[in-house]
C-alpha cells in the first residue's frame, strides 16, 4: 500500500473548518480544475483516499440518503446519511448518552463533490495548498461523499472539532465502542504516514456491523483493512446488504427518540424507555402483535401485569449474532398474556 507522508500540527485551528462554514455559491465554478474519479460508493468497503485510483466520480451520490433527526445535530446544523449508517448512528449516540452521560452530536455528515470543492478551495485560500492538503480531502477523495461518514462533537467541546477530544470521555468511549454500531475511526493518532491525514478523533465511517468487528479484531487501520479487502487478501470483508441491519426505527423493536417515531405502527404505539439507549417502539397487546417480515424479527406479545401486554421483537441470532438482539437489549424467555405461550424475545436491558 502506498504511503502518504507529511507532518501536521494537531493544534491547528483549521481542523475546525468544514463545509457548513463555507458558501458553495461563488462567482466561478468552485469545481473548475477538479477532475472526478472512476469509483462509486455503492460498496460500503470501498477504499477512498489520496491516491488517484481511489477517487470517487464527481456525480456519485448515494441513492439511499435520509435526513438525520435534528436532535442528533449540534445547534444550527442539519444533514444526511445513508440509511444503514443513520440507524447505526442513532444507536451510537443514544448509547453514549446512557453509558457515559455525554450528548454526542453530528457536526458534519454527507458532503457532495461540489460541497467538497468549496471546502477545499476555502482552506487553500486561507492557508495555502500544502497546508490544505494536510487537513482537507481533494474533491472525490473525501469519505463524506460516501454518505457514511460523520464528524462528531459535543457541547463540552464548544461544538468544535478538536484533537483534545481523544483524551476526553467522548473520544475514549468512541474509540472503544464505535465498532459495536458499525463505525470505524478513519484517522487514528500516529497513522499520518498511512492515511495522509492528521489525527481526527471525531471522524468516523460506517462500514457495517460485521466488517467493523472484523476490522477491530484484525488490528489494522481502516485504510489498511479496506486495501486488503480491495486486493482480495485473506479477510472475510463482510459486505452489509440491504436487510442485514434492521431499518425499522418506526416499527416494533426499532429504535426511537420519542412517540412520534412510532406513530406509523398503529393506534396506541409509543416509545418505551424514551431517552435511553434501550428506547424502542412498542404497542399494547392482549394476544398477538403485527409482524413485518424482512424488516424485523417476528414479534410477540409479552405479558405485563394483569391481562395486558406489550409487543416486542423476537430474538434473531441470524440478524444480531449470538446476542440475538440489538445493543442495550437482551434475549429472554417471556410469556404471552393468554393463552399461556412462551417465546424468546428482545427486552430492554433495564428489564433484566
Amino acid at each position: 500500500m502506498a504511503l502518504q507522508t507529511g507532518c501536521v500540527d494537531p493544534t491547528d485551528s483549521s481542523y475546525d473548518l468544514d463545509h457548513d462554514d463555507v458558501s458553495a455559491a461563488a462567482s466561478y465554478d468552485v469545481c473548475e480544475g477538479f477532475a472526478g474519479g472512476e469509483l462509486t460508493g455503492d460498496d460500503l468497503l470501498v477504499l477512498v483516499n489520496k491516491e488517484p485510483q481511489r477517487q470517487l466520480r464527481s456525480d456519485d451520490a448515494p441513492a439511499d440518503l435520509v435526513a438525520l433527526g435534528p436532535s442528533y445535530f449540534m445547534p444550527g446544523r442539519d444533514g444526511m446519511l445513508r440509511g444503514p449508517a443513520a440507524d447505526g448512528l442513532y444507536e451510537l449516540i443514544d448509547t453514549a448518552a446512557a453509558e457515559i452521560g455525554v450528548a454526542l452530536r453530528v457536526r458534519s455528515a454527507y458532503r457532495s463533490f461540489r460541497e467538497q470543492c468549496a471546502t477545499y478551495r476555502a482552506k487553500v485560500d486561507e492557508n495555502g495548498p500544502e497546508h490544505a492538503a494536510r487537513y482537507s480531502a481533494l474533491p472525490g477523495r473525501s469519505q463524506h461523499q460516501l454518505g457514511t461518514t460523520v464528524d462528531l462533537t459535543s457541547a463540552g467541546l464548544d461544538w468544535a472539532l478538536s484533537p483534545s477530544m481523544g483524551s476526553r470521555a467522548e473520544g475514549e468511549w468512541l474509540s472503544d465502542n464505535a465498532h459495536r454500531f458499525g463505525f470505524a475511526l478513519s484517522y487514528p493518532r500516529g497513522a499520518e504516514p498511512i492515511t495522509g491525514y492528521a489525527y481526527e478523533p471525531w471522524h468516523f465511517r460506517y462500514v457495517g456491523l460485521a466488517a467493523a468487528a472484523e476490522l477491530r479484531n484484525s488490528g489494522l487501520l481502516l485504510d489498511e483493512y479496506l486495501f486488503a479487502c480491495a486486493e482480495a487478501e485473506p479477510l472475510r470483508c463482510p459486505r452489509e446488504q440491504p436487510g442485514d441491519r434492521p431499518k425499522n426505527r418506526a416499527f416494533i423493536g426499532g429504535h426511537c427518540a420519542g412517540d412520534e417515531d412510532c406513530a406509523g405502527i398503529g393506534a396506541g404505539a409509543f416509545c418505551l424507555d424514551a431517552g435511553t439507549a434501550a428506547a424502542s417502539c412498542t404497542l399494547p397487546c392482549s394476544r398477538t402483535c403485527p409482524d413485518r417480515p424482512g424488516l424485523n424479527a417476528p414479534t410477540f406479545c409479552v405479558a405485563v401485569g394483569g391481562s395486558g401486554g406489550l409487543c416486542h421483537s423476537r430474538c434473531d441470532q441470524g440478524l444480531f449474532g449470538q446476542a440475538g438482539c440489538r445493543p442495550s437489549h437482551h434475549c429472554a424467555t417471556a410469556s404471552r398474556p393468554s393463552p399461556a405461550t412462551i417465546a424468546d424475545v428482545c427486552l430492554p436491558a433495564q428489564l433484566d
